[in-house]
C-alpha cells in the first residue's frame, strides 16, 4: 500500500549563521544568512517551518500575538500570518538594508543603514514617519509604552513615543551599538568595543559596564536574576544581575550573533548552530549540530525493517539522524565521528561505518559505539555481502536541500516513475526485502516542470505535507 508523501524537516537545516532569535510562549524564530526565518517547537526543540521571501539576510525579527515580522538586507520588512504563515505585507520604503523591526500597539519601527528609522501604522501599513536624527547606521530599536529607544553606530537617541521628538542623546565609549534591551527599571547596550553598558531608565545615568568578553558584543537578554551577552568571542556569558559578577562561561564553536530566554532556556546560535541551555544547570541541553551551507557535505541514507538512518558529513565532523520506518518520526541524532563517512549499513543490532580508515559498530539501542576496527583488517564488501545477504541499499546522494520528501512505492510502481522519467532521479532508493520501496529525495527536485507532470494526488499530497510542518 502506497502512503502518502511526507515532508521531512531536519533539527538544524539554517545553512548560513543565525543572524537573530527570538522567542515567545510557545515557539522560538530565529533569522538567517541563509535568507530563511525558521519556527521551533521548545517543547520538542525540533524546526518545524520556514519562511522564505526574502533574497537576503534576515537581520530582525519581532513576534506579537497575531503575526511575525522579519527585517532583511532586501530593504524590506515582510509580516506573516502566525496561524496559517502566510504572507499578508511587505513594507518598503528604506532606501538600503534593514537592521532591525520593533512593533508595538500601533506602530512598526524599523532602522536601516540608510541611517534613519522609518514608522508605519500597524492597522494599514501606511507611512507615519521618516526619523533622520541618527548620522550613522541603526541597528537596534527597542521600546516601552512612554520612549522608544534607537541604536546607532556610535549613539542612542530616546525617543518621545507621542511626538516622536528626540529628548536624549546618549554617546560616549560606545562606538557600534549593535543591540539594545529593556526591562523594567534597566536599558542595555551590548556594543563593538566588547562591553554591555547599562543605564537606569528613569535618570538615564550609566550604572554600570560588563567586560570580559574578548570580542564585539552582538546581543543582550535579561530575567529576573541574570544578564546574558553573547558575542563573536564565540562565547555567552551569564552576569548576576544584582552585583554584575560573572558567573558562566559558555564556550562554543562559532560567533555567536543572538541570544534569547524564557523560562527554562537560553537560545542562541553560534555560526548556523543553534544550541540550547538549561537555566536551572547552565547545561547544554540540545545541541543541534548543524551544517555549514558553504562546507561540502554528503548523506549516506539507508534503513533496515524498523528504522531509516542517514549519516551526514559536515567538515570534520559526522551526525547520525533517526526516523522510524513505518511513522517517518524523528527519533534521535547523534554526532558520532570527527571524520567522514565514506559508508554506511546496517542490521537488526548494529549499525555499522566506514569512516576514513576506520570501521565502526553502533549499538542501535543507545547509538553507543561498541567496536572499531581499521578497514585494513577485513573486506567491507564481502562482509556487507555477508551481512545484508538479500537486502539492497543504494545509499548515497549530495544534497544542499533544507527538507526532503519521503515516499513509499512498490517496486512496481518504482519501475513505472523510472519509465516515465519523473522525479527521485537525484534520490536514495531503499530496497527491502518486503519489496516495499522507501525513496528519499531533496525538495529542491520538486521545481514547477517536475511538479506539472505529477498526478492532482500527488500534488494533494504534497500540500497536505506541507500544512502537517505548521506550528499549531
Amino acid at each position: 500500500m502506497q502512503s502518502p508523501l511526507i515532508l521531512v524537516d531536519y533539527l538544524d537545516r539554517h545553512t548560513r549563521w543565525i543572524s537573530t532569535l527570538v522567542v515567545d510562549d510557545s515557539f522560538l524564530y530565529t533569522g538567517s544568512e541563509d535568507e530563511t526565518i525558521r519556527i521551533w517547537d521548545k517543547k520538542r526543540l525540533e524546526a518545524i517551518a520556514v519562511l522564505k521571501s526574502h533574497n537576503s539576510t534576515i537581520w530582525g525579527v519581532f513576534v506579537d500575538d497575531q503575526f511575525i515580522y522579519s527585517a532583511s538586507g532586501d530593504a524590506t520588512i515582510h509580516i506573516w500570518n502566525k496561524q496559517d504563515l502566510s504572507r499578508v505585507h511587505v513594507l518598503k520604503g528604506h532606501e538600503l538594508w534593514i537592521n532591525t523591526v520593533f512593533v508595538d500597539d500601533k506602530y512598526i519601527y524599523s532602522g536601516s543603514g540608510d541611517n534613519t528609522i522609518r514608522i508605519w501604522e500597524k492597522k494599514d501599513y501606511e507611512l507615519v514617519a521618516v526619523l533622520e536624527d541618527h548620522d550613522t547606521v541603526v541597528n537596534s530599536i527597542t521600546g516601552d509604552h512612554k520612549w522608544i529607544y534607537s541604536g546607532a553606530e556610535d549613539d542612542i537617541i530616546i525617543w518621545n513615543k507621542r511626538t516622536l521628538k528626540p529628548i536624549k542623546r546618549i554617546s560616549g565609549d560606545l562606538k557600534v551599538i549593535f543591540r539594545l534591551h529593556l526591562d523594567d527599571k534597566f536599558l542595555y547596550a551590548a556594543c563593538q568595543n566588547e562591553k554591555v553598558h547599562i543605564w537606569d531608565k528613569k535618570t538615564l545615568q550609566l550604572i554600570g559596564t560588563l567586560e570580559g568578553h574578548m570580542k564585539p558584543v552582538t546581543d543582550v537578554a535579561t530575567d529576573d536574576n541574570y544578564i546574558y551577552s553573547c558575542s563573536s568571542d564565540e562565547t555567552v556569558r551569564i552576569w548576576n544581575k544584582q552585583t554584575l559578577e560573572q558567573v558562566h562561561v559558555e564556550k562554543v564553536r562559532g560567533w555567536v550573533h543572538g541570544v534569547a530566554i524564557d523560562d527554562n532556556h537560553i537560545y542562541f546560535g553560534a555560526d548556523s548552530k543553534l544550541y540550547v541551555l538549561d537555566k536551572k544547570t547552565f547545561r547544554l541541553k540540545k545541541d543541534h549540530k548543524q551544517f555549514y551551507g558553504d562546507s561540502y557535505f554528503s548523506y549516506r541514507v539507508f534503513a533496515d525493517h524498523q528504522y531509516i538512518y542517514s549519516a551526514q558529513c559536515i567538515k570534520e565532523e559526522s551526525i547520525m539522524r533517526i526516523w522510524d520506518r513505518n511513522s517517518l518520526e524523528f527519533v534521535d541524532n547523534t554526532s558520532v565521528w570527527d571524520a567522514w563517512v565514506s559508508d554506511a549499513f546496517s542490521d537488526e543490532k548494529f549499525v555499522y561505518f566506514v569512516a576514513n580508515s576506520f570501521f565502526d559498530k553502533f549499538d542501535i539501542k543507545n547509538l553507543s559505539m561498541i567496536e572499531r576496527k581499521s578497514v585494513y583488517d577485513l573486506n567491507i564488501e564481502e562482509f556487507k555481502k555477508t551481512l545484508l545477504k538479500d537486502k539492497t541499499i543504494l545509499s548515497a546522494f549530495p544534497v544542499g536541500a533544507s527538507k526532503i520528501v519521503v515516499a513509499r512505492f512498490t517496486k512496481k510502481e518504482l519501475q513505472t516513475l523510472h519509465e516515465k522519467s519523473l522525479i527521485f532521479s537525484q534520490g536514495v532508493v531503499i530496497e527491502d526485502q518486503e519489496a516495499d520501496v522507501v525513496i528519499i529525495v531533496p525538495a529542491q527536485s520538486l521545481d514547477e516542470k517536475i511538479i506539472k507532470q505529477l498526478p492532482q494526488s500527488w500534488l494533494k499530497r504534497i500540500k497536505k505535507a506541507k500544512e502537517n510542518v505548521r506550528p499549531k
